[in-house]
């Protein structure tokens, strides 16, 4: 059973803007994923990285 209206050129303009839309969304998508991957590796003022690092009363670290 073929289908009753099979004008490709017309589907094609109808679907235009559907396609750009999803086109639009994954390359938002894609540039947010590398934002906060970027950004979750700079290092600085990290909480815990204070916690770890023993130190002294002056202010030093301790040397084993």
């Amino acid at each position: 059973m073929s289908a009753p209206q099979t004008d490709v050129e017309k589907q094609a303009r109808s679907h235009r803007s559907v396609i750009w839309g999803i086109v639009i969304v994954v390359v938002f998508g894609l540039a947010m994923a590398g934002f906060i991957t970027l950004s979750g590796t700079s290092g600085e003022d990290d909480p815990d990285d204070a916690a770890t690092t023993p130190t002294t009363s002056a202010g030093q670290t301790e040397s084993n």
